[in-house]
C-alpha cells in the first residue's frame, strides 16, 4: 500500500484515512497513543510520556506492558493483514520509545507547520498577499479543538495545549496580515470559535473586536468589546488591556469617518508590548502535584479575595526555581499582557544590593520605556512600574529574593496581576502586609525522586539499570539538584554504569564543610544543595 494512500489528522476529531476511508481506531486509550504519535510526527515519543500522557501522570506498574499491547493493536488497524509480533511499516520502536514513521504530507500538523513557516517568510519579505494565502491555507486544516474524541485529560495535557497554542498564534497573526485586505469570512468565524474557547484571551478578543468593524459590523464589534469587558470586570476587577482598548477605538474611529463625523484618518497608535520574559520550562518536571495545585489555585468563589503574591520558600538545591518556571508556563495563559522575570541574586548579598535597581530599569524597558524616562530613584522607578501595570494582567516571577525590602519594590500594584516570588528565607514580611500565599518546599519524597530519575534517564537505560534507581534515591535525600548533578555525569558517561557513580560517591564522600572549596569545572556554582548535593557536586566534579 503506498503512503499517499494515509492520512493522519490530529488538529480536530483523531482520524486516519487509508484509502479515502476512515480507519476506526479502537479504544481511548489507543486513541490517545495515536494522538501523542502524530503531536510529534518523526519523531520517537518515550514509553514514559505516552504513559504520562494516557493515565494523567498516574500511570500502573504496569504502564509499559499496556503501552506495548496497545501499540501492537494500533499496527493492526492500520495494517490489519500484519503478522503478530510484525513491525509493521507505520509505528517503529527506538531506544527512546514509539514514533509514526508517516511521510510529511500525509500529517495534517506537519503540513500546517510548514504552511505558517511559509506565511512567515513571506510575511517578513514583504509579500502580503502570499503570506496570507499560506495562513489560510494553514488554518484550514484545523477541524476543532487538538485531540478531539480523547479523553479530557488527555487533551489538556501540555502537548496538546502547546499544539493549541500554535494554532492560536498563528490565527493572530493571519489577522495581522490580512486586517489591511480583504479579511475572509472564514478568518473571522475562527475568531469567533477560538475566541469563545479562550474568553480571556485578550489578544484574540482584541482581533475579533477589530475584525468585525473590518468587515462592517460594528455593532457586533461594540458588543464583542463590551462583554468583554464585563468578564473581565467580573472575574478580575480589572479593565480591559491596551490592545483590546486599541482595537475599540479603531473600530469607533472607523465608524465615526464612516458617518461623515471625521475628516481625517487618526495618527496609528504605537504598537502594544508584551512582555514575555519566562525562561525555558524544565523538560522533565516530575512529582509536586499538590504544591503545584496550591500555586495554579484560583478563587473558590467569584467574590473571594485571591493572594496576589504567592512564596516558594526552602533550602538551595530543593527546587524552588524549577517549580516556580513549571507553573509560571502554567500559568501565563491567564496573563495575556505579559509575562516578566528576573534573577534577584538574594543568595549573594552583595549581588542583591544592586539587583533592585537593574531589575526596575530592565522591567520599565521591557515595557517600552526609553531608558531616559526612567526616574532615577528606585521609589520612582518602581511607582511608574506600579503605574504602567495598571488595569493590566502581568505575571511577574523574582527568583532568589534576600528579603521582603527588596521585593516589595518590585511588586505590582494591580489586582489583576500575580507575582510569583522564590527565596531561600522564609520572608513572613510578605505574609503579613501583602497577604501572600506562602508555600514551603521540601525534599522530593522516594516515589518523585524515582519518577524524576525515570523522565531523566530514558526508557533503554532504566530497562538496564532500574535496580540502581534505589540507590541514587538513598543517597540523593531528595534534593532535584543533587539528582540533577548524579544523571548529568551519567549521560557524560553512557559506558559507566549508574550503580559504579553511586558506588564511588559513597566510597569518597567527604564532611560538608570542606564543599565551598571545589570549584573544578564549574561545580563550585551549585554546590550548596544539602549534605548529599555537596558531595555530590566534589565528587562529580573531579575528571
Amino acid at each position: 500500500m503506498g503512503e499517499s494512500e494515509f492520512h493522519f489528522f490530529v488538529l480536530g476529531p483523531v482520524r486516519v484515512r487509508r484509502s479515502g476511508a476512515d480507519v476506526v481506531l479502537g479504544s481511548p486509550q489507543q486513541r490517545a497513543i495515536l494522538a501523542l504519535l502524530m503531536a510529534n510526527p518523526g519523531s520517537p515519543v518515550s514509553i514514559s510520556r505516552i504513559s504520562e500522557v494516557v493515565w494523567c501522570a498516574d500511570p500502573p506498574p504496569s504502564a509499559a506492558n499496556v503501552v506495548h499491547r496497545h501499540i501492537g493493536a494500533i499496527r493492526r488497524l492500520l495494517e490489519p493483514r500484519l503478522p503478530e509480533r510484525a513491525a509493521g511499516r507505520w509505528l517503529s520502536r527506538s531506544a527512546n520509545g514509539y514514533q509514526l514513521d508517516a511521510p510529511p504530507g500525509a500529517v495534517d500538523l506537519h503540513r500546517f507547520r510548514e504552511l505558517v513557516c511559509h506565511a512567515r517568510s513571506a510575511g517578513a519579505a514583504g509579500r502580503r498577499v502570499p503570506a496570507g494565502e499560506r495562513y489560510r491555507e494553514a488554518l484550514g486544516l484545523w477541524a476543532g479543538p487538538v485531540a478531539t474524541g480523547c479523553p479530557r485529560h488527555v487533551t489538556e495535557h501540555a502537548v496538546f495545549a502547546a499544539v493549541e497554542m500554535e494554532y492560536l498564534q498563528a490565527l493572530r497573526e493571519a489577522v495581522d496580515v490580512l486586517a489591511d485586505a480583504e479579511l475572509p469570512e472564514e478568518v473571522v468565524s475562527a475568531l469567533r470559535e477560538a475566541s469563545g474557547r479562550y474568553p480571556l484571551d485578550e489578544s484574540l478578543l482584541a482581533r475579533l473586536v477589530l475584525a468585525l468593524g473590518i468587515t462592517g459590523r460594528q455593532a457586533e464589534a461594540f458588543t464583542a468589546y463590551e462583554s468583554a469587558r464585563r468578564r473581565l470586570a467580573d472575574e478580575f476587577g480589572v479593565g480591559p488591556g491596551p490592545e483590546l482598548r486599541a482595537a475599540h477605538a479603531r473600530v469607533l474611529r472607523q465608524t465615526a469617518r464612516s458617518w461623515g463625523l471625521v475628516a481625517a484618518p487618526a495618527v496609528a497608535a504605537a504598537p502594544v508590548v508584551r512582555p514575555a520574559q519566562l525562561p525555558m520550562d524544565v523538560p522533565y518536571f516530575a512529582g509536586r502535584r499538590g504544591e503545584l495545585a496550591l500555586l495554579l489555585a484560583g478563587p473558590e468563589r467569584p467574590d473571594a479575595p485571591v493572594p496576589r503574591v504567592r512564596t516558594i520558600t526552602g533550602v538551595a538545591g530543593v527546587g524552588k526555581t524549577t517549580l516556580a518556571t513549571h507553573a509560571a508556563h502554567r500559568l501565563a495563559p491567564r496573563f495575556p499582557d505579559g509575562q516578566l522575570y528576573a534573577k534577584l541574586g538574594g543568595s549573594d548579598p552583595a549581588d542583591a544590593t544592586a539587583a533592585t535597581t537593574v531589575v526596575l530599569h530592565g522591567f520599565l524597558e521591557a515595557l517600552g520605556v526609553p531608558q531616559t524616562r526612567v526616574p532615577g530613584t528606585v521609589d520612582g522607578a518602581s511607582a511608574l512600574l506600579r503605574s504602567l501595570l495598571a488595569n493590566q494582567r502581568v505575571l511577574v516571577v523574582l527568583d532568589d529574593a534576600r528579603d521582603a525590602a527588596q521585593v516589595r519594590s518590585l511588586l505590582p500594584g494591580s489586582a489583576g496581576c500575580l507575582t510569583v516570588v522564590t527565596s531561600r528565607h522564609p520572608l513572613p514580611e510578605l505574609a503579613v502586609v501583602e497577604g501572600t500565599c506562602p508555600l514551603s518546599l521540601q525534599a522530593l519524597s522516594a516515589a518523585e525522586s524515582r519518577e524524576l530519575l525515570a523522565r531523566r534517564i530514558g526508557e533503554s537505560r532504566l530497562a538496564a539499570e532500574g535496580a540502581a534507581l534505589d540507590d541514587v534515591v538513598e543517597f540523593c535525600q531528595g534534593f532535584p539538584l543533587t539528582l540533577a548533578l548524579v544523571v548529568g555525569h551519567a549521560a557524560l558517561h553512557p559506558h559507566l554504569p549508574i550503580a559504579a557513580i553511586v558506588e564511588q560517591l559513597r566510597a569518597t564522600r567527604l564532611p560538608a564543610g570542606a564543599a565551598d572549596v571545589v570549584g573544578t569545572l564549574g561545580w563550585s556554582r551549585v554546590t550548596r544543595c544539602g549534605p548529599a548535593g555537596r558531595s555530590a557536586a566534589r565528587r562529580l566534579a573531579r575528571p
